[in-house]
C-alpha cells in the first residue's frame, strides 16, 4: 500500500481486478441434475396425489338444487323441482 502522500498513476487507479471464476466439474454438474429431477418428480407426485385426495372427496359429496317459485302464492299450489348431482355435476338418484 502507498503510504506516501503522492498520488497514484491512473492506470492503478482504472486496472479493474479479475477473479478467477473456477468451471464446475462434471459432479456438480451431475448432482444439479438429479436435484433438479428429484424436484420436479417431487412436484408431479404431489400433484398426483392431490388430485386423488380431491376426487375421493367429491366422491363422498352431493350437490343439492332445489329450484322453484321465489314468492309462494296464497292458495296456489307451489311445485319445486329438486335436483342432486356429484360435484361433476353427474346426475344422482339419492333419497331425499
Amino acid at each position: 500500500m502507498n503510504t506516501s502522500s503522492e498520488p497514484l498513476p491512473p492506470q492503478a487507479v482504472l486496472k479493474p481486478s479479475l477473479t478467477v471464476v473456477r468451471q464446475s466439474g462434471p459432479a456438480a454438474k451431475l448432482m444439479v441434475g438429479v436435484a433438479a429431477f428429484a424436484l420436479v418428480a417431487v412436484s408431479i407426485a404431489g400433484y398426483f396425489y392431490h388430485r386423488f385426495q380431491m376426487a375421493a372427496i367429491a366422491a363422498e359429496h352431493l350437490r343439492l338444487m332445489v329450484t322453484g317459485p321465489s314468492t309462494l302464492q296464497a292458495g296456489a299450489a307451489a311445485q319445486f323441482d329438486i335436483r342432486t348431482t356429484e360435484v361433476t355435476a353427474a346426475p344422482v338418484s339419492v333419497p331425499v
